[in-house]
């Protein structure tokens, strides 16, 4: 099995008022898609073999335009994403989602409890690098907010 580097990007901020309206649907505020364009500027250096986001508007509009949906469990996607790939070689996949997937993830590879995750802090369009080999993961960044500047991290 190959080496994975897995890319967790938190969404952009939330447009509370649309949400309000239609819920799981509702996209960024204009603050949150500058905040997508400043992460996808960062990120376009990378080589990513495949972009995944959260099927909710909010990770959708920050995934946009060349990702697929995936439904995001916890434990299917941990499943899915925290080991090695059958490919030879190493394997970079990036993931638009939630901070409390992206906590949850973090806690497991700590080895730390569930209810740990409400110790860490995820902004919109933090940045975290999870390495996994064949002798387990850890983390090489976790909220990299660097490429956002003060007033646009929330």
């Amino acid at each position: 099995m190959g080496d994975r580097t897995l890319i967790l990007v938190r969404h952009g901020q939330l447009d509370m008022e649309a949400f309000a309206l239609n819920g799981f649907k509702a996209g960024l505020t204009s603050l949150g898609r500058r905040q997508a364009r400043r992460t996808a500027s960062r990120l376009r250096s990378l080589h990513v073999d495949a972009i995944y986001y959260s099927t909710l508007g909010r990770a959708a509009e920050t995934a946009r335009p060349r990702a697929t949906a995936a439904q995001q469990g916890l434990e299917k996607t941990f499943a899915r994403f925290i080991r090695g790939h059958r490919g030879a070689g190493n394997r970079t996949d990036l993931l638009i989602t939630h901070g409390n997937l992206i906590r949850a993830f973090v806690c497991r590879v700590l080895g730390l409890p569930s209810e740990s995750w409400l110790l860490f802090w995820t902004s919109h369009c933090g940045i975290t690098d999870l390495r996994i080999t064949a002798k387990g993961a850890r983390i090489v960044t976790y909220n990299d907010v660097a490429h956002l500047p003060a007033e646009l991290r929330t």
